[in-house]
């Protein structure tokens, strides 16, 4: 009898996205042949090897739409593999949304015994575990009343404390318990380590709070874009997606604060189009995206999911404007797509940058082949046009199985600079047209901006902040420190109307609380500053004593205030109110959240030891 409670071999999954719902109707009666648009394939999974033994409690993490839910689905047969097999040893309760099966106008103890008598238990037996259930649940004063009055933590605990009390083989939870408080969280997960002691029940558990993942979970299996990207110890795997997390919330807060900054957007779109001209088709496995020499982000062609725009680079699929062949794989296990041959249509590769700052010294890396003189031009779009930026050649043919690699380098100033009415390719495509197909805005206008963004700012035009930024100890520009750690806050400014002296204010927000300010007049000797003059300001602070969790920043500039007054708002130069975000960490290997105000401790024991004799 084999000891695996799961096995899964070459999984996938895939979905026909269709243009039109007459597409679908012809594909259905094998008609498809009609239709110009057809239908473009979208993998949710592709390839999952995955092997569960009895008893095994496993952690499914991964961003929003990276194909858990699929994966789950595909497991407890509620979705059909495209290839690849699924098996199964024992029996599985998924408790995949809340209150599944319930029906919101019984009470909760009908619905308890209406999911009971579905699972095939006898009235006595439902009888014998009624109450164990409304305990768990601590439903007692609310049990006989319709669940559709229940909330969404009520719905959780009862549809859980069902779902478990049967002891399953497999037991499947996916997100659910998210809806319930920590104390509900905390208590389920020792009930799921309980079914595994005593029944050696198996647990998939799917969820976004890591800390309930590393209390239940001996192994986690990271998704990411429809495939398996770390699978191991829930310790090391952890670690590396927080650090994934931890890196996209900095380039978020940096993308934020750089809005602080007045600069111009925290997101930008590139728009990389690729026009076949001549020859066979050419197929794009790869398209890399660098930004002064520094690899910012990769689109995997061909790859599962790489048509999702959840992602910072995605190729576009439309049908109306962008078009690309189904992907690919050939023998050597390379992915890849061809891009489109209709006339008036092209395959664009889009990336969304979080910051401005990556529009400097752009190179675009290409991993392409074709047959022998196949030809296609490279645009890129600047803001209004596209432009003409290079060619796509092939120069061997496809049945030499050799993937060519083109670079092309584009000026700094690509994006600023005013292009001549004859550099502009013919296109009756425009920006709006672009945004509707993307489902989201591109490049901004800065004036529209300003008045979104500044229109509560105070500014009397007497001195000019520049630019705020916040440094780690190591002098590295970042919103996210643990703590304890050295911080500094740097304050660029430019006087416009001197003679004036100034105090400088840094002030962090916590929950509508003020949770540390500093104010330069206590420390700094205040000196007059003339028109035109330029500095910079530097708040150190030597240990954050600040607990985990997302912090607003003020900053302010002010005349010399009056330390004895509460009313000196209205009196600033200038002030940039809760405008910054930070976040602070605590140490990864420590759950219980220490507080908001974290002060350096110490503690001593002092023990009187007990006199032997005392003892006779």
């Amino acid at each position: 009898m084999s000891n695996n409670a799961i096995e899964i071999s070459k999984l996938g999954k895939l979905y026909k996205l269709y243009d039109k719902p007459i597409d679908k109707i012809l594909d259905v009666f094998n008609l498809s042949f009609l239709s110009r648009n057809k239908y473009q394939e979208f993998w949710a999974l592709k390839d999952i090897n995955i092997t569960v033994k009895k008893g095994e409690r496993i952690g499914i993490i991964g961003r929003n739409g990276a194909g858990k839910s699929t994966l789950l689905k595909s497991i407890i047969g509620g979705v059909t593999p495209t290839e690849g097999n699924v098996e199964v040893n024992g029996k599985i309760q998924a408790l995949m949304e809340l209150g599944t099966g319930f029906h919101p106008e019984f009470t909760g103890r009908e619905n308890i015994g209406a999911s009971l008598s579905y699972l095939g238990l006898s009235p006595r037996q439902i009888k014998e575990i009624e109450n164990e259930i409304i305990d768990f649940a601590e439903l007692e004063g609310f049990i006989d009343q319709p669940i559709k009055t229940y909330s969404a933590g009520m719905y959780a605990r009862l549809a859980f404390s069902v779902a478990t009390a049967i002891k399953p083989d497999i037991l499947i939870i996916d997100e659910v318990l998210g809806a319930g408080d920590s104390y509900f969280a905390s208590k389920s997960v020792e009930r799921m380590k309980k079914l595994t002691q005593e029944s050696g029940a198996t647990v998939l558990f799917v969820s976004h709070d890591m800390s309930s993942v590393e209390m239940l979970c001996d192994r986690c299996i990271w998704i990411d874009r429809g495939r398996v990207r770390m699978d191991g110890s829930t310790s090391k795997v952890s670690k590396a997606y927080a650090q994934e997390v931890r890196k996209r919330t900095a380039l978020r807060l940096k993308s934020k604060n750089e809005k602080g900054n007045n600069i111009q957007q925290d997101k930008t779109q590139i728009i990389l189009r690729i026009v076949h001209e001549e020859g066979a088709p050419i197929s794009l496995n790869n398209v890399e995206y660098y930004s002064q020499n520094k690899l910012e982000y990769s689109v995997s062609i061909g790859q599962p999911q790489d048509q999702s725009y959840e992602y910072n680079g995605f190729i576009l699929v439309d049908n109306h404007f962008s078009k690309w062949g189904n992907p690919s794989v050939n023998e050597d296990g390379d992915y890849y797509r061809n891009i489109t041959m209709e006339d008036n249509l092209c395959s664009a590769v889009v990336f969304n940058l979080d910051t401005i700052k990556h529009l400097q010294d752009v190179k675009f890396r290409i991993k392409h082949r074709g047959n022998k003189n196949s030809k296609a031009r490279m645009e890129l779009y600047d803001g209004s046009n596209y432009i003409k930026v290079g060619d796509l050649f092939s120069e061997k043919n496809v049945s030499d199985d050799h993937w060519e690699v083109s670079e092309i380098k584009i000026d700094g100033n690509f994006f600023s600079q005013s292009h001549k009415k004859e550099e502009v390719t013919n296109t009756e495509t425009n920006n709006s047209e672009i945004s509707s197909h993307l489902g989201m805005d591109t490049i901004q206008n800065s004036q529209e901006y300003e008045q979104i963004e500044l229109e509560n700012e105070i500014d009397d035009g007497s001195i000019k902040l520049l630019k705020v930024t916040f440094e780690d100890k190591d002098g590295n520009e970042t919103p996210i420190f643990e703590s304890f750690e050295k911080m500094r806050v740097k304050i660029d400014y430019e006087v416009e109307k001197g003679p004036i002296k100034a105090e400088f204010v840094v002030c962090i927000h916590r929950l509508g609380i003020i949770a540390l300010q500093s104010l330069s007049g206590l420390q700094m000797e205040q000196q007059y500053l003339n028109t035109g003059d330029q500095g910079q300001v530097i708040l150190e602070i030597p240990s954050l004593a600040l607990g985990k969790g997302n912090y607003l920043v003020s900053i302010g500039i002010f005349p010399p205030l009056n330390y004895h007054s509460l009313d000196t708002e209205k009196e600033a130069y200038v002030l940039q109110d809760r405008r910054y975000e930070i976040e602070i960490l605590q140490p990864e290997d420590i759950l219980i959240d220490l507080g908001i105000s974290r002060s350096e401790t110490r503690w001593e024991n002092k023990i009187t030891k007990k006199d032997n004799n005392d003892l006779l």
